[in-house]
C-alpha cells in the first residue's frame, strides 16, 4: 500500500517524503554548532545515500524505499566520501517513516523506539524557508524528538524535547555528484557552506 487518503481526502504517497534528486543540505547543527553538510549524491528507485560531513565527522547513510515504509539500513563512519555505499551490507534495520501516511499512525523499531505521526501538513519555518511538512515524533526513554519532513527534500528539522536539534538553513540542487577525492575538496566544501 503505497497510497493512503488522509483526513483531508488527499492521497500522500511515502515516496514523495525523499530527495528526488542530487542535494547539498546545510543545516545549523554538528560539531560544536558549526553546522553540517548532508549530501544527497546517490538516488536510485529503491534507495538512498546521505552523506553527513561537519568539522569533526563524516557518517554515511543508506535508506530503502519501498511502498510501506523507507528504513535507515546502512550506517557507518565515512571511510570514502566520493564512493557508492549502496551494495553494502545492512548494518541497521530502522523504519523511520511507516504507511499508512496520517495522524496516529505509529510503529516501534527493534530498540524499543517508539514513532508515531502526529502530523501532516504541519507548517515549519527554517532559515531556508517555509515548508508544509509531515510530523513524526520519536520517543525512546525520556526523550522526545519531533522530525518534520518535507516533500522532495526529506527532513529539513528536528527538535528534541521542545529545543532545536537542527534545522535547513540552505538547500541546493545539484546537476550532478558531488566528487570528494581529497582533503582539499572536502575542506574546500565545508568553507563554502559552513565558513564565517
Amino acid at each position: 500500500m503505497n497510497e493512503m487518503i488522509n483526513t483531508n481526502n488527499t492521497t500522500i504517497n511515502i515516496r514523495e517524503y525523499v530527495p528526488k534528486k542530487n542535494l547539498v543540505k546545510v543545516f545549523n547543527s554538528g560539531f560544536e554548532g558549526n553546522g553540517t553538510i548532508y549530501i544527497v549524491n546517490e538516488i536510485d528507485e529503491s534507495m538512498y545515500q546521505i552523506n553527513q560531513i561537519d568539522y569533526g565527522t563524516g557518517l554515511v547513510r543508506i535508506y530503502k524505499i519501498t511502498n510501506d515504509c523507507i528504513k535507515l539500513i546502512y550506517t557507518s563512519e565515512v571511510d570514502s566520501f566520493n564512493k557508492n555505499y549502496l551494495n553494502k551490507e545492512p548494518n541497521k534495520n530502522d523504519i523511520i517513516l511507516q504507511t499508512p501516511i496520517k495522524v496516529g499512525t505509529k510503529w516501534k523499531n527493534e530498540d524499543e523506539t517508539e514513532y508515531k505521526i502526529t502530523g501532516v501538513k504541519v507548517g515549519v519555518n527554517t532559515p531556508s524557508g517555509y515548508y508544509s511538512t509531515l510530523e513524526v515524533t520519536i520517543r525512546k526513554n525520556d526523550m522526545e524528538r519531533k522530525k518534520y519532513y518535507a516533500k522532495g527534500i526529506g527532513i529539513v528539522k528536528s527538535v528534541s524535547n521542545g529545543y532545536i536539534n537542527e534545522e535547513l538553513v540552505k538547500i541546493e540542487t545539484l546537476d550532478s555528484k558531488v566528487n570528494l577525492n581529497s582533503i582539499e575538496e572536502i575542506n574546500n566544501l565545508l568553507d563554502k557552506y559552513l565558513g564565517n
